[in-house]
């Protein structure tokens, strides 16, 4: 991302594209304010707050200069791992986003400032997805190494951390939806 305020307006700022009074369900991220109670929307999180966060951190970059701002990672879900058909569960379901996000960025992403925002504003299927923002830029002023964003890379690393977390967080067995484990192979 060459324009992290643009991204950060777009998911916090815009309104939801189906029409939907919430864009947001969930919030979360490391190194950053967010308003309101850690993992729960707040109606009025600014996209511009939480770039004036990131931008004050790449200012502390040796190179100032740097063209990517930020990288942007979306995690979706299928109907099958996180429904949303019955919307007394889905706040659940954001919650153990949350925590399964928020666990692997810990692992994978140690040390880094990112925030991120779980929709299910699709104009077909409303299904759970998670955007996550990371600032390229490091709180003590060293940049992400960018060889971690392979898209290969982060979906194994992804799929590994689900298969050993999955479980013990949602209460249900983890099938890779990539992996020789899929139903019907």
């Amino acid at each position: 991302i060459t324009n992290a305020y643009g991204r950060l307006k777009y998911l916090f700022d815009e309104p939801a594209h189906d029409g939907s009074t919430h864009r947001v369900l969930g919030v979360n991220g490391s190194n950053v304010y967010l308003w309101g109670p850690r993992g729960q929307p707040y109606p009025a999180q600014s996209g511009y707050f939480l770039s004036q966060q990131f931008k004050l951190v790449r200012h502390q970059a040796a190179n100032r200069r740097k063209r990517q701002q930020a990288q942007h990672i979306i995690c979706s879900f299928s109907d099958h791992e996180m429904p949303t058909d019955n919307p007394e569960h889905v706040r659940d379901e954001v919650k153990q986003i949350n925590q399964l996000v928020g666990g692997f960025m810990a692992e994978c992403f140690p040390n880094t400032q990112w925030v991120s925002a779980i929709q299910a504003d699709g104009q077909e299927g409303h299904k759970l997805h998670c955007h996550i923002l990371i600032n390229s830029v490091k709180p003590d002023g060293k940049c992400v190494r960018t060889n971690k964003f392979s898209v290969g890379r982060l979906r194994h690393e992804w799929n590994n951390y689900l298969k050993k977390h999955y479980l013990e967080v949602t209460g249900h067995v983890y099938v890779n939806p990539f992996g020789k484990d899929k139903p019907g192979k």
